[in-house]
């Protein structure tokens, strides 16, 4: 090989790597789900099914022309069906949006679209309000293929969850209509925003520490806070509004 060919290679190669530093990827919901029509979109129901799909380029979800049915599907992957028929996807490295949408389709950047792309759509917002992970998390030290473990994050939760499956723990976003009912009789508070079943093995929580406190419970790599919470999570709960502030509200309002 002359030294032209082989500082040619070299180059080829670095801008390949260049190129794929510059182009994040991100896990999207793959899914189909019929509406009644585009104004009668109700955003807490949710997809039959929903496949995830990693290392996507953006998120692509569009309305169909008789607004019958919500399309969603991952860009740029090798396990994405079709590529969208649209120039809001096309430029997806250079994109300076989040997200980009019209009235009728959206492309999106990040791991947690399917929210945002529903709210754009229904210009609505759903029951839940809390940000939950949804992944498998495994023990410290263990290694395991991030493709076959993609990660989420849902944005219009009433609870986050998690379970313990063998040797790893499955968190997931639980619908606000479904808090009560799972979260209802777990009354071991652990501490910080954990409230868990009795035997540990299930856990709910909101908040933002959700995720780094069911890893420090279930895999004891940390000791957590104390308590936040003193009573089971369920359609109503808000335990950012502690007692103490609920005390001087009404203080003040009997003083008026």
């Amino acid at each position: 090989m002359t030294h032209l060919s082989l500082i040619a290679l070299i180059l080829l190669t670095w801008i390949h790597f260049a190129a794929s530093r510059e182009a994040p990827t991100y896990s999207c919901h793959v899914y189909i789900q019929k509406i009644k029509s585009g104004d009668d979109f109700d955003i807490n129901v949710l997809p039959d099914t929903v496949v995830h799909s990693p290392d996507c380029t953006a998120c692509y979800a569009y309305i169909n022309n008789d607004e019958t049915k919500l399309t969603s599907f991952c860009v740029g992957s090798t396990l994405s069906a079709k590529e969208p028929n649209t120039k809001l996807c096309s430029n997806a490295e250079k994109a300076t949006e989040l997200m980009e949408c019209d009235s009728r389709e959206c492309c999106c950047y990040g791991n947690d679209c399917f929210d945002r792309m529903r709210e754009h759509f229904t210009e609505k917002t759903a029951d839940g309000e809390h940000a939950c992970k949804v992944r498998r998390i495994f023990p410290p030290g263990e290694r395991i293929d991030m493709r076959l473990n993609p990660a989420f994050e849902r944005l219009a939760c009433g609870a986050c969850y998690a379970i313990k499956i063998r040797d790893s723990v499955e968190m997931s976003c639980l619908e606000y209509k479904n808090v009560t009912s799972v979260c209802g009789d777990f009354t071991d508070y652990v501490g910080g925003a954990l409230a868990c079943s009795e035997e540990g093995r299930a856990c709910c929580c909101q908040g933002e520490t959700c995720s780094d406190e069911f890893e420090a419970f279930f895999f004891k790599t940390r000791k957590l806070p104390k308590p936040t919470i003193n009573e089971p999570y369920n359609a109503g709960t808000y335990p950012e509004i502690n007692a103490w502030i609920i005390f001087t509200m009404f203080l003040f309002l009997f003083n008026l």
